[in-house]
């Protein structure tokens, strides 16, 4: 599965309309990070990184780079 990662650069953009993008995308994944903001990683790193890891680790076991 080719994963393709999902931005919404533009608060005129919201969640579920970025959802909804994702739903219409093969083999996309569309997770909301609550409690974060638009730097993600300078904003909360922990809770980020409880984000990132799961993703990081799908990769690594479906061997997609």
């Amino acid at each position: 599965m080719n994963r393709r990662a999902l931005y919404h650069l533009r608060k005129r953009v919201s969640h579920g309309q970025t959802r909804i993008l994702a739903e219409q995308i093969k083999g996309s994944k569309f997770v909301e990070m609550k409690g974060l903001g638009h730097f993600p990683m300078a904003e909360n790193f922990a809770v980020f990184k409880s984000y990132l890891m799961p993703i990081l680790d799908e990769i690594s076991m479906n061997g997609e780079r």
